[in-house]
């Protein structure tokens, strides 16, 4: 797991992803988006055979540290 001092816009333009925060997981399939702020998180790839294509966008704040 790992954690960014951005807020990060993250897109599912193919295939499938899984988003596991502190408490929960998040499955994400292509459509689908998650917007985080400063979150403890990991990207999981459920499928064994299929490619998976994000598009991410990472804002740092201003007032953010590094």
């Amino acid at each position: 797991m790992h954690v960014t001092r951005t807020i990060d816009f993250d897109f599912v333009v193919k295939g499938r992803m899984n988003c596991i925060l502190d408490e929960e997981t998040v499955e994400l399939e292509a459509g689908d988006f998650i917007v985080l702020k400063a979150a403890n998180h990991m990207w999981v790839n459920p499928s064994e055979t299929e490619e998976t294509v994000m598009l991410y966008l990472l804002h740092k704040p201003i007032d953010a540290e590094a």
